[in-house]
Parts: structure tokens; C-alpha cells; sequence
């Protein structure tokens, strides 16, 4: 909602107001790319494997009038949209990002206007968690590999065994 009120005072102290409503019938942008199925940080955030591709609407603007930003640890990369932009006209993420490492953080974009989209995510590139091919049972144990393209733990290693199931 715009509140619209006029610059000098009225004689008799009113305040006029016009209450004009902007509403969008779908959001200007939006994360296209999709997260590991089920995977999320210990925040809750959804887990890329890769830099997040983004669609944005620009309307009658240009990408250079747009500003994308990734902030994590307290760190804050800005960039043009423009510099952004994909052959397939999608915004590919990965010049914002720190490279080679694990992330969590939240990716901004800013239109002409303000902020128009905000996403809390997580990226842990080339991570692959394979599922099991069936529902494993109460009394079973099952061994998973948990791989990345980045360090998982402080020993630097890339790849991990998780053991899940009754002991």
C-alpha cells in the first residue's frame, strides 16, 4: 500500500490520504534452479549443489539497473544484474559466491525500486547424496557416501561414510 499525503499542511490540518494498492500478480524473481531433495543446512536453509540460476521479471527496467548480492559471514558481494546474466536468460549466481567453498548465506536482488527478492540457501558445490533405492526397514543398516567438490569436514576430506540403521 501507498500512502500519498501532500507536502504542505492544509488549512485546517487535515491530512489527506489515498490509499492506492500495488499488487503483483506473480513474484518479479525467483531461485529456477532446484535444491538436493530433502537436504537442508542445520539453519533450515535449502542445499544447492551448484550456484543458483535466477529468473527475474524485469519489466520495462535494464539488468544494469538491477543489483544481485550474497551475503555470508558477515561478507557482502555486490554485482550488476547484468553481469549476471546467462545466454538462456536466466541470472547465474556463481560470480557473487565465494569459490570452491561451502556457503550459507542469503542472495538479495535490487531492482530500481528497492529490494524485491530475498533467499536464505545454503551451497555445497558438487555435493551428491545418493538415496537408497528402497525404504529401508527398522532393523536394517545402511551405509550412504556423502560426496562434494569442496572440504566436508575439518580434515579436508570430500568424501564421507554415514552409517544409518539400528546398532
Amino acid at each position: 500500500m501507498i500512502v500519498v499525503c501532500p507536502a504542505q499542511p492544509l488549512a485546517n490540518q487535515e491530512e489527506i490520504r489515498r490509499r492506492l494498492p500495488v499488487a503483483s500478480s506473480l513474484r518479479r524473481c525467483r531461485i529456477v534452479s532446484e535444491p538436493l531433495c530433502g537436504v537442508t543446512d542445520s539453519g533450515g536453509r535449502p542445499v544447492y549443489p551448484y550456484p543458483p540460476h535466477l529468473s527475474v521479471a524485469l519489466g520495462d527496467s535494464s539488468p544494469d539497473s538491477w543489483r544481485a548480492r550474497y551475503r555470508a559471514d558477515g561478507v557482502q558481494r555486490t554485482g550488476s544484474l547484468a553481469a549476471l546474466a546467462d545466454g538462456d536468460g536466466t541470472y547465474d549466481t556463481s560470480l557473487l559466491l565465494p569459490e570452491r567453498r561451502a556457503s550459507s548465506g542469503s542472495i538479495e536482488i535490487l531492482g530500481p525500486l528497492g529490494s524485491d527478492f530475498r533467499e536464505e540457501l545454503a551451497i555445497v558445490p558438487g555435493l551428491t547424496i545418493p538415496l537408497p533405492e528402497r525404504l529401508i526397514g527398522s532393523e536394517e543398516h545402511i551405509q550412504l557416501v556423502v560426496a562434494a567438490g569442496v572440504p566436508l569436514d575439518s580434515h579436508g576430506r570430500t568424501r564421507i561414510e554415514l552409517e544409518y540403521g539400528q546398532f
